[in-house]
């Protein structure tokens, strides 16, 4: 090739171009009449490998030998570095070729290496590294960058050719191309070699141009599009073909053009600038990072340049920033509250740069989780809205999807009443279940029943929910606590099974509706499940109830809310459901029952008996009942001593009768036969699960299940769980999920959401009407209660008790705590009830010294009184000797009476005397006779003393005001004034609020469980 010397160069203007330019054209015209040399060598494979890349700059080869430990199976291992001295110490894995390729790498390096030195990737002069690869190659242990990849192999010589590119400023850059296959790596030494990482091989270029003059032109500094035709013209005077940049046309005179702010959300890794944080420490990793696009040129506001430029289609662009407009989208950010990051006390993780256009949330800014969330919902569509570019990051933690997301619900019908709900929102055609995001939330200890924490959310906040894929939807806060409360009635937390669905029941249904009201009309697209929803809307609402004809076998009529009961009932009993028929003592709940089984028996269903459980003092009812009003039903009598010759009967009849104390004791006889349908009457003797009785009472067999109460609860929640754990096995989940989710909130926290959550869990299981609300017809009943005060002796008597047994109960809590000092409380109270009524109850001497009873006096007062009145009269206390001690009293004045107490056998004569006129008055034990009886002749009833809960005062009441009472009736309630009994009726009023805020139509407050502070005012002295 022909030598042009440089004053070729200089014609062409030297002057107008960057020195730097004009020296590398010096030197590339220099080398166009050199040649390279080629050589290679080949050792033996041995235990060094000898990794092969390039620098990114120049592509000039470098060598990175490194130590291998190999695999049993001959794989190679970990890598590590090793040192090299060049002396005697000779290390085992270093061959003889290895220690003359080691110092040749070392001797053809363009670094400086001493003695001793540990290997890194070695940069090797161009001049060497033909020959040096040669030998690398020939040692079978050379590869590409990894150990993991095939050693390279000598491959054949291919063609390459430089060719110019554009970069995305506008600038031109030589690269060496091979066979046009961008793929193909070329190294720079000289000659010229190729790697082809997909193929495994090594090979020499093959170039028109000497490998010097190939070097030198790989060598040259970026070209401005101004330096690009002075190039060219110089490039051209060679007879050598060299190649040639691009022409660029277009004007050189920047136009001044806005830019588009970009705003991109990312993540980072903070570190403190001086050692340790400065003014916050933020809880999330989350920035955000600002550039500007001038017509596809972006640059950071920190970047010096003051004008832009690029070649498009051959086309020179260039641009001049307008600061002014950038400086004011840097006030956007700052007026959103972000501040760069070198203001706010950080910088980027060790290692890494961050640019100074990189901002964080100021640190006056909110809780910075609520104002990044604040900013993805409000302040980005703001952005957007405004002209900017906002670009998210996948790993940027708080990407809120704008707007309001699509609802879905998803059921899919098992097997045995059992379904499968799935819940979430539907985000560009793309569904996420929320069941599982928000059952976490349940979990959570923060929503733990009795921090309130639901119940405390403000209704005009927020809630964000995170998504599976990391994304954020934002929901109203109002919205979200409606939803878990829901599910907290559906029990989420305990039945989200492993495909994040909840298992269901039908029970359930109704909970599906209040799905559909939470989310509001037409926000929740329903897929499945028509027939379940449908159901749900009838429990909900209790419309869509059959109309069931009271059958002609039935002799009686049946009140309009009593054939309201029958539709219930068959209701109930087409989708396999149970309930509690809770309708006020008096009301007719076993005719109502009565005529159930007769429709069924109609209808050819009962092809099995039922059995009716009820008190051995209902049961009697039970057959009187059934002969009047279905003389149809076959009844079985299961009680007395002749029963157990009866039970090969039981399938042969339509209903069986036994009683809740035979139960236990007959239980193998009456769990072998299965049932058409179990009745339990005045359910509240199941009303504790841990008891025999209820445990035989769930294993029966039975297609239908039924409780008959006025009473489903009388002192606390339990005794509700208790019922429907026979009815519906884990309707109300079990024991400890109970106690959890609602009787702890309910009556400890006095938490009203969870008490409403409950009651329209139970409400359409449970019907319960009142005689004021449906039996208007029935005559008034007045209450009356009549205070008395106490004299000398039998005061004296109570004071004293008071204060020793409230020195015991004090003792007894300050040793063992107030839950295992109940049985000391419950007896030091008995005491004091029972001097109340009369000292004679108490078997101490000093009481048997006070030989007169206020109350006695005062109830024999009123008895002469009312008697002479010709009032007929009911008189209740729970103490057996107290009606014993009564009786004596009536003898002495020649007063007749009958009575029911605990061992009386025939209650039926009694029941009869009384109701035909025969005596005034009847002397009842409270357990005994204060349910299953019909009294309706008596117009006063009196309680000679308190209980506990209203509700068994109440079912008393109801033995004389019930359906078929003519007269108005009152209700006396004797109390001592100032004493534990006047202290007992704020007890009672509150477990009354309790009842009804679950199952009745008024709502009210929960009641909490006795107190210490309870205690104190129970054992104040008298007034």
């Amino acid at each position: 090739m022909e030598y042009k010397p440089p004053d070729l160069i200089r014609s062409f203007g030297r002057g107008e171009l960057p020195t730097s330019v004009n020296e590398w054209l010096e030197r590339v015209v220099s080398t166009l009449d050199g040649s390279g040399q080629e050589d290679s060598g080949a050792q033996d494979k041995q235990r060094l490998l000898y990794l092969l890349d390039r620098r990114t700059n120049g592509r000039q080869m470098t060598v990175h030998p490194v130590l291998v430990h190999l695999s049993e199976d001959g794989r190679y291992g970990a890598t590590k570095s090793f040192s090299f001295t060049g002396g005697s110490h000779r290390p085992a894995y270093l061959s003889a070729e290895d220690r003359e390729l080691l110092p040749a790498i070392l001797g053809n390096s363009s670094e400086y290496w001493s003695s001793g030195c540990f290997f890194s990737p070695t940069t090797i002069d161009a001049a060497a590294g033909a020959r040096l690869l040669g030998r690398l190659l020939a040692t079978g242990r050379c590869h590409w960058r990894d150990p993991g990849t095939p050693a390279l192999e000598r491959g054949e010589q291919r063609t390459g050719r430089v060719e110019w590119k554009f970069d995305q400023e506008g600038r031109q850059w030589p690269r060496l191309l091979v066979d046009g296959d961008a793929k193909v790596r070329a190294l720079n030494i000289d000659p010229p070699w190729y790697v082809d990482p997909s193929k495994a091989i090594a090979g020499p270029i093959e170039l028109d141009l000497t490998s010097e003059t190939v070097a030198t032109l790989l060598d040259a500094p970026g070209l401005e599009p101004e330096s690009v035709e002075h190039v060219r013209a110089a490039l051209t005077q060679s007879e050598a073909r060299l190649p040639l940049p691009a022409s660029v046309s277009g004007d050189l005179e920047p136009r001044t053009l806005q830019p588009v702010p970009q705003l991109l959300l990312r993540a980072w890794e903070p570190e403190p600038a001086h050692g340790g944080w400065s003014s916050f420490d933020p809880p999330e990793k989350a920035a955000v990072e600002l550039s500007f696009d001038y017509e596809g040129m972006r640059v950071r506001s920190d970047d010096p340049r003051k004008v832009l430029q690029r070649v498009a289609d051959g086309r020179l662009v260039r641009v001049r920033r307008d600061f002014e407009c950038e400086g004011k989208a840097i006030g956007v950010l700052e007026k959103l509250r972000f501040v760069p990051l070198g203001d706010a006390g950080f910088r980027g993780a060790a290692g890494s740069h961050e640019p100074a256009t990189v901002f964080v949330p100021h640190h006056d800014a909110r809780d910075v989780e609520i104002f990044l969330i604040d900013f993805g919902q409000f302040g980005v569509p703001l952005l957007r809205e405004n002209g900017w570019v906002v670009e998210i990051a996948a790993d940027y933690p708080f990407h809120v999807i704008a707007g309001a997301p699509q609802w879905f619900a998803e059921i899919s019908e098992g097997t045995n009443q059992w379904f499968d709900l799935d819940l979430g929102v539907e985000i560009d055609g793309e569904k996420h279940s929320l069941l599982p995001i928000l059952v976490e939330l349940l979990r959570d200890p923060r929503f733990r029943p009795g921090a309130k924490k639901l119940a405390a959310m403000p209704d005009a906040g927020q809630f964000p929910l995170r998504l599976g894929d990391g994304r954020l939807i934002v929901l109203p806060m109002e919205r979200v606590r409606a939803i878990l409360n829901t599910l907290i009635g559906l029990f989420a937390e305990d039945s989200l099974g492993d495909r994040g669905t909840l298992s269901l029941t039908t029970w359930n249904s109704s909970g599906l509706v209040e799905l559909d009201e939470t989310l509001g009309a037409g926000a929740l697209r329903w897929s499945g499940g028509e027939h379940l929803r449908e159901l749900g809307r009838k429990l909900h609402d209790f419309r869509g109830m059959p109309t069931i004809e009271v059958p002609r076998a039935f002799l009686g009529r049946l009140r309009p809310y009593q054939r309201e009961g029958l539709n219930w009932l068959q209701f109930l009993r087409e989708h396999d459901l149970s309930g509690v028929l809770a309708d006020d003592m008096g009301l007719g709940k076993t005719v109502q029952v009565l005529a159930h089984l007769l429709v069924e028996k109609q209808a050819g269903r009962m092809k099995r008996p039922c059995l009716v459980v009820a008190p051995t003092s209902v049961n009697s009812n039970w057959r009187r009942e059934a002969e009047r009003f279905a003389p149809d039903l076959k009844v079985l009598v299961l009680y007395g001593p002749s029963r157990r010759e009866r039970f090969a009967q039981l399938a042969e009849h339509d209903l069986a009768l036994t009683t809740y104390s035979l139960l236990s004791r007959d239980r193998e006889a009456l769990l072998r036969q299965p049932y058409h349908m179990l009745i339990l009457d005045e359910a509240q003797f199941v009303k504790n699960a841990k008891t025999r009785t209820a445990a035989v009472a769930g294993r029966i067999e039975a297609q239908h299940r039924q409780c008959l109460t006025g009473t489903p609860m009388e002192n606390h929640l339990g005794e509700l769980w208790s019922l429907f754990q026979i009815l519906m096995p884990g309707f109300l989940g079990d024991a400890k999920q109970f106690r959890r989710l609602f009787r702890t909130p309910i009556e400890t926290y006095d938490d009203a959401s969870r008490r409403e959550q409950l009651a329209k869990r139970v409400r359409p299981f449970l019907l319960r009407r009142t005689k004021d609300r449906v039996a208007r017809e029935l005559p008034p009943k007045t209450e009356v209660t009549r205070t008395i005060e106490l004299r000398r002796a039998q005061r004296d008597l109570y004071e004293s008790l008071r204060v020793a047994m409230h020195d015991k109960v004090r003792k007894e809590i300050a040793c063992n705590g107030l839950e295992r000092s109940t049985i000391v409380i419950l007896d030091a109270l008995l005491k004091l009830r029972q001097v109340c009524c009369d000292p004679r109850l108490l078997k101490i001497a000093q009481a048997h010294r006070v030989k007169r009873s206020a109350k006695l006096v005062a109830l024999m007062e009123m008895l002469d009184q009312m008697l002479t009145e010709g009032r007929r009269i009911l008189l209740f206390s729970q103490f057996t000797s107290m009606i014993a001690l009564i009786e004596e009293e009536l003898r002495a004045r020649g007063i007749d009476w009958v009575r029911i107490i605990g061992d009386t056998r025939d209650r039926d004569t009694p029941v009869r005397r009384f109701q035909e006129g025969k005596v005034p008055l009847f002397l009842i034990s409270l357990k005994a006779g204060g349910t299953g009886l019909n009294l309706t002749a008596a117009d006063a009833v009196i309680h000679y003393d308190p209980w506990w809960n209203p509700a068994v005062e109440d079912q008393a009441t109801d033995r004389a005001h019930r359906i078929g009472q003519g007269k108005p009736v009152f209700s006396y309630r004797l109390i001592v004034a100032g004493s534990v009994e006047e202290k007992m009726l704020a007890l009672q009023a509150r477990k009354r609020e309790l009842a009804e805020g679950i199952y009745g139509a008024r709502g009210g407050k929960g009641a909490a469980p006795l107190s210490a502070e309870d205690l104190d005012v129970l054992f104040r002295p008298l007034g």
